[in-house]
């Protein structure tokens, strides 16, 4: 039996008797920082099971510092793919995933550290028929701070990673994605699904990937049994306004499920213990969201779906401004007067209404 939130991850011999029939294909673009990919070709071999029969594609993006020509001189189980110019990461695992002769894909990032022990959980989480996406936790490997735990929705309708270690920190949980820096998935339902979408430019592919598979019925879980570590951003680079793209791009075509998520969020934060001493209107409120905090229900009261609407609205508007230039009249802001990112989300009140687009008022 499951309980809801945690998945069953079957037993270690049965792993092991599964290692012993497989071909497993880990999939790796680079794109320069050579030192990163030296680094993981030499980890990678000592960190996987014995008697595990495996291949390893390192998609060369159009790198132009000597990576093409390193790669080139790897022996098999390693096998070097060339884009003659940089198509991006999501070109890059997609035709690692075409190439592979395995039927589990494993997808890698070169600035991952590797180190023995991280692979069996994951594959157990993937023996369940109904799962198919698998992450696992990341630390960084500068500081040794959780960076990964899964990806999530947080109240404010942001998508990001969770970075909080979950109780008990042990066993498979379901979650709402996880990242591509380090996970496992069929071959055919990866290719089936279209794999990730080139139209995301270096970001976004997996959270979007994550969603088209739930939405044909199918799980995505995070295994806390497995680990890394990883150089963050150290091949992808500092955030830029191309994030800002991939999440809008993310937004308009997952509105629903990310409002969704986005109204659990705000049920639990509202469920807090420390809610029910704040008055009779929340109190009022926590008792609405209570069986939706607990894991009761998934479906999020009236109230915790209007504020998540607002919230995904305000990234909306906010996205007007950043990328399309779009600027409202010029408004003066007086004291007394709030603006719609604060106001309606920090309101508690079964009454409260959202506004689409723009809310401005004058108060006593």
């Amino acid at each position: 039996m499951r309980r809801r939130g945690r998945v069953a991850s079957g037993d270690g011999r049965s792993v092991t008797r599964a290692l012993r029939s497989m071909l497993l294909s880990i999939i790796t673009p680079v794109f320069n920082r050579l030192e990163f990919t030296r680094a993981f070709v030499a980890a990678l071999p000592a960190s996987l099971p014995a008697g595990l029969e495996w291949e390893c594609l390192l998609v060369d993006d159009g790198s132009t510092d000597g990576t093409r020509g390193w790669l080139d001189t790897l022996a098999p189980p390693f096998r070097a793919l060339h884009q003659e110019r940089n198509l991006g990461f999501a070109a890059a695992n997609n035709r690692g995933a075409r190439e592979a002769r395995g039927e589990i894909l494993a997808l890698l990032n070169n600035d991952l550290v590797l180190a023995a022990g991280w692979l069996p959980p994951m594959l157990a989480g993937l023996r369940r028929r109904d799962v198919a996406l698998v992450g696992n936790v990341q630390f960084s490997a500068a500081d040794g701070t959780l960076d990964h735990a899964g990806i999530g929705v947080d109240a404010a309708a942001k998508v990001g990673h969770l970075r909080r270690p979950p109780r008990p920190a042990r066993g498979t949980r379901e979650a709402f994605a996880v990242t591509a820096a380090c996970c496992l998935v069929r071959r055919a339902e990866f290719l089936d699904a279209g794999g990730f979408d080139e139209a995301f430019e270096n970001g976004g592919v997996d959270v979007d990937l994550a969603l088209r598979l739930r939405a044909r019925g199918r799980l995505v879980v995070i295994c806390l049994d497995s680990a890394v570590r990883h150089h963050v951003r150290g091949s992808r680079g500092a955030a830029s306004l191309r994030d800002e793209r991939n999440s809008r791009r993310l937004y308009q075509r997952w509105r629903g499920p990310i409002i969704a998520e986005a109204a659990r969020a705000w049920a639990r934060e509202a469920a807090r213990p420390a809610r029910f001493r704040d008055g009779p209107v929340a109190r009022r409120t926590a008792w609405a969201c209570l069986p939706c905090a607990l894991g009761l229900t998934r479906e999020p009261p009236p109230v915790a779906r209007q504020h998540a609407t607002h919230a995904f609205n305000g990234e909306e508007v906010r996205w007007k401004k950043l990328l399309d230039g779009q600027t409202d009249p010029e408004v003066p802001h007086a004291p007394g007067q709030y603006r719609y990112d604060r106001f309606f989300l920090d309101l508690i009140n079964l009454d409260t209404a959202w506004i689409r687009d723009r809310a401005f008022l004058e108060l006593p």
